[in-house]
């Protein structure tokens, strides 16, 4: 599955689970959504800013709403998001690898949920490597 077609300049996203320490996955992957040029937005009821920006504690707080989710919290806390973002009518929800559980089978056909693949290696990793290849050409 190619899934850099996720990941588009001109849409927006939200990263459940965005953090200020920089050992965590959470923090890792709002950090590339940011340096890559993404409108992205934090989502951390535990805090007010994450790396600067302001924090949203929850999905229904956001300003726009995002094409994409991408979670990265523990699984009980991840159904609740997915609850949210189905209601929220968000399209697309990605769960990092250790953020998902059997109940995940239940969203099928209310939202378009990615399940396991890291979104570092199997979408940032490979859209460079797209651009860097559509570059030199």
């Amino acid at each position: 599955m190619n899934y850099t077609s996720y990941l588009d300049k001109s849409k927006v996203y939200a990263v459940v689970g965005a953090s200020n320490d920089p050992k965590k996955f959470g923090s890792k992957i709002y950090e590339l959504f940011k340096k890559g040029g993404f409108e992205v937005y934090p989502v951390n009821p535990n805090r007010e800013e994450i790396q600067g920006d302001k924090a949203y504690s929850s999905l229904s707080e956001l300003p726009k709403k995002p094409f994409l989710v991408s979670v990265i919290t523990p699984p009980d806390v991840s159904q609740t998001i997915m609850h949210e973002a189905i209601k929220a009518q968000i399209e697309n929800i990605w769960f990092q690898p250790g953020a998902h559980d059997q109940w995940v089978s239940d969203s099928k056909g209310k939202i378009n949920a990615i399940v396991g693949p890291c979104i570092i290696t199997n979408g940032f990793n490979m859209l460079e490597s797209t651009e860097s290849s559509e570059t030199s050409e």
